[in-house]
């Protein structure tokens, strides 16, 4: 990946996690999570690692893969997690009896440090990517959180919709045409095109997250 730290941090970059979480809402016991993203630094790159829920089922697996990864780092670097990522899965694990916590990370919270010199740098608000912006970092993705829950909703939709179609042909595969030899080349399914955009927004934004870190200066001219 593409990425580099210009900030330094005091924890050394193999022991940082950049993370971001995506919800179909903002209360745990009525929504699902059904994404975690972090990128990590390894082998003298950044990495990048998605965990994606295909249903509400496999909810709890996410959040356990992510823990479990998660346990080889020293401090989390998020975007408002403090107010947001960070409870929701705390409040998620108590309801689904998961046994962790995240008592062995050092939370580094970008909004936080950045938010009481907004004024000061005159952004108009302290949204990640307002502050993009005004470092002039670009972003493939062109969807805001509230887009994604669309999204989500119709991928799931559309999967059911393609896994009970090719149910259909299996059963019916005595009528079924000879296969075509270019099908290895075929386009990506309509809930394959809808992952895609989901996954480019989570990657954008904990990407983000690493590109973002030079703000930091400006506060430490305060601090």
């Amino acid at each position: 990946m593409d990425l580099d730290l210009q900030y330094p941090f005091t924890y050394d970059r193999t022991k940082i996690l950049f993370f971001d979480i995506e919800t179909t809402g903002f209360s745990p016991e009525t929504t699902y999570l059904y994404l975690i993203g972090c990128i990590y630094y390894k082998d003298s790159s950044f990495q990048l690692i998605q965990w994606f829920s295909e249903g509400i089922d496999e909810e709890a697996c996410v959040i356990q893969a992510f823990f479990e990864f998660s346990k080889n780092y020293e401090a989390l670097i998020h975007f408002n997690g403090s107010g947001f990522d960070i409870p929701y899965l705390l409040r998620k694990c108590f309801l689904l009896k998961l046994p962790y916590a995240f008592d062995y990370l050092q939370g580094i919270d970008l909004y936080k440090k950045i938010y009481p010199y907004r004024k000061i740098l005159r952004l108009p608000n302290c949204k990640q990517k307002t502050i993009e912006a005004f470092l002039h970092i670009s972003r493939k993705d062109t969807l805001d959180g509230g887009d994604l829950i669309e999204v989500y909703q119709a991928f799931l939709g559309k999967r059911r919709y393609e896994i009970l179609k090719r149910k259909h042909r299996h059963l019916t595969s005595d009528e079924r045409l000879p296969a075509n030899p270019s099908s290895s080349n075929a386009m990506p399914s309509e809930s394959e095109t809808l992952l895609q955009q989901i996954l480019l927004h989570n990657e954008d934004d904990i990407k983000g997250l690493v590109q973002i870190c030079p703000i930091l200066y400006y506060a430490d001219l305060f601090e």
